[in-house]
């Protein structure tokens, strides 16, 4: 099950069905394993355990993006920090655990406006982030959660792509639990 987000996700299905598709065909336990066996030190900036799936091909989208796959682990009471793309979707898909994606836009003075209904989701189901869109994930419940989860490279690069909204950065305010 995909879901969406106010302003919705609906050009992002047709735009991203080549990834949204290789998602699918990604098997949960040979991430798990990578993850518990493989997985170095946390993202500093994001806040989780990121790591590539080299082994899996880039996918050309038609919204012009090469898209590449990376795994993900958020642990219990941890939290993807604040952030925001400009350029391509991030869809996720939970393979473990149970969690919120809220999402924001950015206001006046590059303030955060946060949506008031957060989007809960859990393992078998599948996320899209539009381009532009502020998010953070949050973890429910004792479980890690594990995704998988599929953007350009450039998301992963505070240089190019990857603009963090915590309030010490950029003048966005910090995230609140």
């Amino acid at each position: 099950m995909v879901k969406e987000f106010e302003g919705g996700a609906e050009n992002s299905l047709t735009q991203i069905k080549p990834v949204l598709d290789r998602l699918e065909t990604i098997d949960p336990e040979t991430v798990k394993l990578k993850l518990t066996e493989e997985a170095s030190e946390k993202d500093s900036v994001a806040g989780i355990v990121i790591e590539p799936l080299p082994e899996l091909e880039s996918v050309s989208a038609s919204d012009r993006q090469e898209y590449e796959f990376y795994a993900a682990r958020v642990g219990s009471g941890e939290h993807v920090n604040p952030h925001v793309h400009f350029a391509g979707e991030e869809p996720y898909r939970l393979i473990a655990g149970k969690g919120v994606m809220h999402i924001g836009t950015i206001g006046e003075d590059n303030a955060v406006v946060w949506q008031d209904d957060p989007i809960f989701v859990k393992s078998g189901e599948t996320i899209i982030v539009k381009a532009g869109q502020v998010h953070s994930f949050e973890v429910i419940g004792e479980e890690p959660v594990i995704f998988i989860f599929s953007c350009p490279e450039s998301h992963l690069n505070d240089d190019q792509d990857r603009l963090m909204t915590t309030e010490h950065q950029n003048g966005f305010p910090e995230y609140r639990n």
